[in-house]
Formats: structure tokens, C-alpha cells, sequence
């Protein structure tokens, strides 16, 4: 059996990030040009609702991503 290092681990870890933080926004690109296309006021509020409950993961991903191959701090 092969171990993962805990370099490997991290990069690893970084890339499921970041392929996530880049499918929230090919998503959310999508939502924009569609608030971009309609007319209908009611359409885009909620257009611009799910777009703000969709951008919120985006910040502690992109923490996680800072935070990876730090190391962890023991408290005690």
C-alpha cells in the first residue's frame, strides 16, 4: 500500500477546493447572465437571492485554501 504524504494530502486537498470554488463560480456566472436576460422584477429578486446563497461557501473555501499546509496549532 502507498501512503500519501502530508504534502501530497494538502495539494490534494487544495485542488477538491478549488475545483469547487471554480464550479460555484461557473454557476453563478450562469445566474448573472440569466438576471442580465430577464425583464420580470420578481424573476430577479429571486435570482439575486439564490446568487447571495450561493456565493456564501466561498469564503471559508477560500480560508480553507489559505489555511492548508499550516500547521495546526495545539491549545492546552
Amino acid at each position: 500500500m502507498v501512503r500519501v504524504g502530508q504534502a501530497g494530502k494538502t495539494t490534494e486537498r487544495m485542488k477538491a477546493i478549488a475545483k469547487e470554488l471554480a464550479e460555484i463560480d461557473r454557476t453563478t456566472s450562469q445566474v448573472v447572465d440569466c438576471i442580465v436576460e430577464t425583464k420580470n422584477r420578481t424573476v430577479i429578486r429571486q435570482l439575486e437571492n439564490k446568487l447571495s446563497e450561493m456565493e456564501q461557501p466561498k469564503l471559508p473555501l477560500a480560508e480553507n485554501i489559505a489555511k492548508c499546509g499550516t500547521p495546526v496549532r495545539n491549545h492546552g
